[in-house]
């Protein structure tokens, strides 16, 4: 569930009902309840956005990183997203954490404004 656009007081609120929620009713089952920054998410523990990108990589070789750049760039401002800095080689993919928090990216910025700045000087 994504409240980004919800008001702050009520969502936060509802968001931790939800979670509350989720944990209880789902306490035996192969899940887990992630509450992040304006989200909050139940998945199934073998599933999450690393996984996936692994498998991605895997099953497109041509997206492998050559000597010039990166094999992918991935950022994200989110818990959720820590699993993809954990998957990709940081050697060979930029990873980028928006914002504070402890993370697994190898760069950060602190704010998308300042991310955008990182991917323009990027391009040019």
């Amino acid at each position: 569930w994504h409240f980004r656009e919800s008001p702050a007081s009520f969502a936060s609120y509802m968001a931790l009902k939800l979670a509350e929620e989720l944990a209880a009713g789902l306490a035996n089952q192969p899940v887990e309840i992630l509450a992040g920054n304006h989200i909050v998410e139940a998945r199934a523990i073998e599933a999450n956005k690393g996984m996936f990108l692994r498998w991605f990589l895997k099953e497109h070789p041509q997206f492998e990183s050559n000597d010039d750049f990166p094999s992918c760039i991935v950022a994200g401002d989110d818990r959720t997203d820590e699993d993809l800095f954990k998957a990709v080689d940081q050697e060979r993919c930029l990873t980028i954490k928006i914002g504070p928090g402890i993370s697994n990216a190898r760069y950060r910025a602190d704010n998308p404004d300042q991310y955008l700045e990182i991917m323009n000087s990027l391009l040019l």
